[in-house]
């Protein structure tokens, strides 16, 4: 996904100011990302959002920035992830959940949305396909999920701090 992609598709699931933007693409680019090997600066991320738009997909009013419907129409268009979940509180810190998948190449678009979501999540890479992060997982994110086809591609694994070597 491009930067431009990646912030439509936020946009779409969530209004945000530029601070929760930046938080999004730096906060959780540590680890094996999307924008990993992009030379990503606050002009760079300032630039993408002004020609956002000027093309008239986002707008930005009161430091708020947010989808236009010809912003949900071109997401739409494209096949891009439409959403972004966010976790609430940690509810166990003993709970993980280790996440492996599949996904096919023709769908590389959702692997990485789900990367960077896993991302967003709190989860950390172990390899490109395998992940661990605190566990509950949100549930609409797992309806989501389903509903998008990814579910069958995914398997998940509770463990506990006790059987982590």
């Amino acid at each position: 996904m491009t930067l431009a992609q990646i912030l439509l598709a936020y946009l779409k699931s969530n209004k945000a100011d530029y601070r929760e933007l930046r938080k999004l693409l730096y906060g959780y680019s540590d680890s094996v990302s999307i924008l990993k090997h992009k030379n990503l600066n606050d002009q760079t991320i300032r630039t993408t959002l002004y020609r956002l738009k000027k093309k008239g997909l986002v707008l930005n009013e009161k430091g708020t920035w947010d989808i236009t419907h010809r912003g949900e129409k071109y997401i739409d268009d494209n096949q891009q992830p439409l959403k972004f979940f966010r976790r609430e509180a940690i509810k166990s810190k003993s709970r993980k959940i280790i996440c492996m998948f599949d996904i096919p190449e023709d769908i590389r678009y959702k692997r990485n949305w789900l990367r960077s979501q896993l991302e967003l999540l709190d989860f950390t890479s172990l390899q490109q396909s395998v992940w661990i992060g605190p566990a509950p997982l949100p549930t609409e994110f797992i309806s989501y999920l389903k509903e998008i086809e990814l579910l069958i591609y995914i398997k998940f694994l509770e463990v506990t701090n006790d059987s982590l070597i």
